[in-house]
């Protein structure tokens, strides 16, 4: 995503710098801007020299305890959103425990640093965001209620009519999504914004026991079941980990494994996911991985399919499904 600059009176647009969240400061010659690929920082840029330096937000914000909104489907990261005149600093969306607010956060014009104590401005029960503000100086929010939950849905696996009415699993207050089930239903791995963080949680179907697993930011796919329902694979911190549910362990497997899991090969001793446009494999025993397909943009995600030993469909930039046969028992 990129920032661009166009004069009002129209004419071409001009590109000038990488990032997203563009707000203008006080001078008409600077821009605030988030840029996710450089650890979700704030910078501030001169539209004229097109030279950008880092504000130090991100580490302010974890020093205050401000957490990303982690509003499902919207945005996960740290949002410039209001540049407030009067005091020197910016508003945006920030999650305390389970409230996401508006705060105010000081930026120095002279350093281009976040700096001094943050303020809390609004206080409310649901979801403050979307910030605006009027010509006198005061401040116009949306108040959102959103909440996701995980379901089941019987249905018939011949046609896939359904068989009876939705049934809801979860009831936390927090947001559930990302369900995975092992192949007898009995275990459900899911991703939810219980805590300061979001984290992979596992619920026992026919005891209703549901425990954390770990903290995993957004930014990461939604965690994989096995088969057997005995391992979780799941990203942290863009980091890749499996989990042994009957003994806990939790396993490092990959720092370089891109973002989007597929799911288990049917011994359960290779996982697969996706990253530039290549499907992989990833071996658990010795973290060896193997590119499996490299089709460039045709590939948009990779599906492991669960009753194949040896055949892994995959779906192509046109929306329509692929199957490519590669001996997963050989390797």
């Amino acid at each position: 995503m990129d920032v661009y600059v166009v004069s009002s009176t129209g004419g071409s647009a001009r590109r000038v710098y990488q990032g997203r969240a563009p707000v203008w400061l006080p001078d008409g010659k600077h821009l605030l801007f988030a840029v996710r690929d450089r650890g979700e920082e704030w910078w501030v840029g001169s539209i004229e020299a097109e030279e950008a330096v880092p504000t130090g937000a991100l580490e302010y914000f974890e020093r205050h305890g401000l957490n990303r909104p982690q509003q499902w489907g919207g945005a996960d990261l740290y949002i410039p959103e209001l540049w407030l005149t009067e005091f020197s600093s910016v508003v945006l969306t920030a999650r305390t425990g389970d409230s996401v607010n508006l705060w105010r956060v000081p930026l120095s014009l002279d350093n281009w640093r976040v700096n001094g104590e943050p303020e809390r401005l609004t206080f409310g029960a649901n979801i403050e965001a979307q910030p605006g503000i009027s010509p006198e100086g005061g401040i116009v929010f949306a108040s959102l209620r959103a909440h996701y939950d995980v379901w089941s849905l019987p249905i018939d696996p011949n046609d896939g009519q359904a068989l009876g009415e939705a049934e809801r699993i979860t009831f936390d207050q927090a947001d559930d999504i990302g369900p995975s089930v092992s192949a007898d239903g009995k275990k459900l791995a899911f991703l939810s914004t219980r805590g300061d963080e979001p984290g992979v949680w596992v619920r026992d179907l026919a005891s209703g026991e549901t425990r954390a697993l770990n903290p995993a930011p957004m930014g990461g796919d939604v965690p994989v079941i096995s088969r057997s329902g005995k391992r979780v694979a799941y990203y942290a911190r863009r980091v890749l980990y499996s989990n042994d549910l009957d003994t806990g362990v939790q396993r490092r497997l990959c720092a370089e494994c891109g973002n989007s899991l597929s799911g288990w090969s049917p011994d359960e001793s290779k996982l697969l996911f996706t990253k530039s446009r290549m499907i992989r494999a990833l071996d658990r025993t010795n973290a060896e991985t193997k590119i499996l397909v490299d089709a460039g943009n045709s590939v948009r995600r990779a599906f492991f399919s669960r009753w194949a030993v040896d055949r892994v469909p995959y779906g192509h930039g046109s929306g329509s499904a692929t199957d490519f046969h590669h001996p997963l028992r050989e390797w």
